[in-house]
């Protein structure tokens, strides 16, 4: 019987180990990235939340932020070298902000300066417009284009709605500078959502470093670094952790600041999900904690130390449209 059994026993477990090849790939390395092709479509779900927090003696202040966007990627013009142009067009966009204040026991809100009320309100009205970027199969986004028209059309909207206040419309209408800016801008955040996949292929447990920031009042270098953690039939999974290289205070006005102490007390850490057929991200949570402490002056308030911590949590999903 013992005999038997034996080669049966050898054949079900040569079918096993030949399943788990299937599933993990036996070691081979991973080309992880983007497999762009023509004509495909892709929604991508962003959202963001953010509570900055400012302490000085006897008095904080918090904002609290977030963004919830949708995209539909359209891909075309796909080259092994130079990537693919991808008409991305806003199906959904929000965004709010409020600012509070504690001093000596009283709290309180603060009114948003004009810019930002005005960009809410324009977030908004962004549905239905589109604009094109460039991007390769590592994610890394090239350029971006279009993003003039999108603001145009979204204060179009907004004044149709409230013809009272069309000089907004006429105050930022042709600034190319400020057109200019606002692509780079998206160029930018799109780039730091997408431009996860490493340069060369890896294995299970193979690791890779990217580089990226978070813009606020405060700037934030992060350094990345990816792990491949989990390989399963259609799911690969990623781990990652940030540590924060260097924190730059964007004064305003008259203000500005400087790091004291070590840096960046905290860190950033991720969970990432790729369509193993497509290479876009399923799912990817990135949680981002911690202070620093700020050597702040102004002209009206002189020198100051001030201690500024954040909470930030950015959620991507994305599925196919077609």
């Amino acid at each position: 019987m013992n005999l038997s059994l034996k080669p049966r026993w050898s054949a079900i477990h040569g079918m096993t180990l030949i399943g788990l090849c299937f599933v993990t790939g036996c070691g081979r390395p991973l080309d992880l990235g983007l497999k762009l092709q023509t004509g495909d479509k892709r929604i991508v779900l962003v959202t963001v939340t953010s509570v900055e927090t400012v302490t000085v003696p006897g008095r904080t202040a918090e904002k609290h932020a977030g963004e919830e966007m949708a995209y539909l990627f359209e891909v075309s013009d796909v080259s092994p070298d130079a990537g693919a142009t991808t008409k991305v067009t806003i199906t959904s966009s929000d965004r709010t902000e409020g600012r509070s204040f504690s001093v000596e026991g009283a709290s309180g809100f603060m009114p948003v300066d004009e810019q930002t009320a005005l960009l809410e309100k324009l977030t908004r009205h962004m549905k239905g417009e589109s604009f094109t970027a460039r991007l390769n199969s590592r994610g890394e986004v090239a350029s971006v284009s279009g993003m003039e028209k999108v603001l145009v059309g979204a204060m179009a909207k907004y004044v149709a709605e409230k013809p009272t206040e069309r000089s907004l419309f006429d105050r930022v209408r042709g600034k190319d500078e400020q057109m200019k800016a606002l692509n780079d801008e998206v160029r930018a955040d799109l780039d730091e959502l997408l431009h996860i996949y490493p340069e060369s292929p890896v294995r299970m447990g193979g690791t890779w470093i990217q580089e990226t920031s978070y813009d606020s009042d405060i700037t934030l270098d992060i350094k990345r670094s990816f792990e491949v953690k989990r390989l399963e039939e259609d799911t690969i999974t990623i781990e990652s952790n940030g540590e924060v290289q260097s924190v730059t205070f964007n004064g305003r006005g008259d203000s500005s600041g400087s790091i004291l102490g070590p840096g960046f007390d905290g860190k950033e850490v991720g969970t990432i999900s790729l369509d193993r057929a497509t290479g876009w991200i399923k799912k990817a949570e990135f949680t981002l904690q911690g202070s620093t402490m700020i050597n702040y002056s102004s002209k009206n308030a002189g020198a100051k130390e001030i201690k500024f911590a954040i909470e930030n949590k950015t959620i991507v999903e994305s599925f196919p449209a077609n």
